[in-house]
């Protein structure tokens, strides 16, 4: 169902916890948290997780500690991402959660519409907006938003339309108590593929509002940018992880969904976890690997040309 609202019918004055880990990302912290601290929905706890950064960053998050009394700032030994967010959660004394990664930045109005759409529902979101540099706002007074149950929010994992709205952590607005007994898995990437299944089937409802209000900044040194063998391990466990969930529940198809995934996912994984012998192998080598059929056709095509490598991966997805 599409709801139609202006900001002024709804008023919620529930403490929103935002949670910001922070770690080597001394050129854009100052910039993330001006934004939050610039929100229109003042009732805010800002958790600065100061993760063990060996840059700057610790003393810039004591700095905005001093300078607004409704930030805290947590110092810790580098656990990583999920460590980091774990280490808010528990600190975390809001009616809400929102979490925003410490080199993004969010809309002025980013709290105020999800806290204004949420009413019964669970959790609020929004669309994103990819940037390098700056990005442009523009007042907000009118919300179209539609509502889903959990089932749907669980079906929307594969439906591509949404990118990657429903699985990331930091575009929405939940209700704390959706985290009791809920943490991120320590040391792992694709943290949100591991936890978002696990939420979805706790709620009633989630509100879906087509704005950007978050602004993801696209820079080369991000974790997103990453791409790595124990990246592609990670997803395939997350996926491993979600299958076994579902199988549990006796949800057929989206155990389906999520073998079609792995499988996708598969020769990547097989790919990637050579790909540092691609420059040395032979091509005797290569033939007389024990590898599967596919494999050997991707490593001797590179080996061959790159480009004739991409022509046969453009067909391919033609």
């Amino acid at each position: 169902m599409v709801h139609h609202s202006e900001l002024a019918d709804k008023i919620t004055t529930g403490l929103v916890s935002v949670i910001v880990p922070v770690y080597n990302v001394e050129r854009y912290l100052k910039h993330c948290v001006d934004s939050i601290l610039g929100q229109t929905y003042t009732h805010l706890e800002i958790i600065l997780v100061d993760d063990g950064s060996p840059d700057g960053c610790g003393a810039i998050c004591d700095y905005y500690a001093e300078l607004d009394s409704r930030i805290q700032v947590i110092h810790k030994t580098n656990g990583g991402l999920s460590d980091a967010r774990n280490a808010g959660i528990h600190r975390a004394k809001g009616e809400f959660i929102a979490f925003v990664d410490s080199d993004d930045l969010v809309h002025p109005q980013f709290i105020e519409i999800l806290i204004s759409q949420i009413g019964d529902a669970d959790i609020a979101m929004c669309t994103y907006q990819e940037f390098e540099d700056a990005v442009e706002v523009s007042h907000i007074s009118h919300i179209n938003s539609v509502s889903y149950s959990g089932q749907q929010m669980n079906n929307m994992l594969y439906d591509k339309t949404y990118g990657v709205s429903p699985i990331v952590a930091w575009n929405k607005l939940y209700r704390t108590a959706l985290w009791k007994d809920l943490s991120y898995p320590k040391g792992r990437l694709h943290e949100d593929e591991f936890i978002i299944h696990h939420i979805y089937d706790r709620v009633d409802s989630v509100i879906f509002i087509a704005i950007n209000l978050y602004f993801y900044r696209i820079r080369g040194g991000s974790i997103m940018s990453q791409v790595s063998f124990k990246g592609v391990q990670d997803y395939y466990d997350a996926l491993e992880n979600r299958k076994k969930y579902f199988l549990d529940k006796g949800n057929n198809k989206l155990v389906f969904e999520t073998n079609a995934c792995q499988k996708n996912l598969f020769l990547y994984k097989e790919v990637t976890s050579r790909f540092h012998l691609w420059n040395t192998w032979r091509f005797s080598a290569i033939l007389t690997e024990a590898l599967p059929f596919k494999l050997k056709l991707h490593l001797l095509l590179k080996k061959v040309s790159i480009s004739l490598y991409h022509y046969y991966l453009k067909s391919r997805s033609s």
